[in-house]
């Protein structure tokens, strides 16, 4: 797990704990349960995702995700 961090002049400093802890999974419970909590990417990361999964799983030709996976990943995960 890699800390949240930001540049101030020439140095990286972490961001400071406000109500949530990047370090809990390290230091606290040694287990995440929560799904997205805690998840960070780039934007370029993001869209490369995004583009998977627009194209149904595929990314340059290349198989990364099942169809199944696809469609649950994209409906509606409120619907009751």
């Amino acid at each position: 797990m890699v800390a949240g961090q930001r540049k101030e002049g020439n140095k990286w400093v972490k961001y400071r704990v406000t109500f949530y802890d990047p370090d809990y999974p390290l230091k606290g419970a040694k287990t995440f349960f929560f799904g997205c909590a805690g998840f960070s990417s780039t934007a370029n990361d993001y869209t490369t995702f995004l583009k998977m999964c627009l194209s149904k799983g595929e990314l340059k030709g290349v198989r990364l995700l099942s169809r199944t996976t696809v469609n649950s990943i994209m409906s509606n995960q409120f619907e009751v």
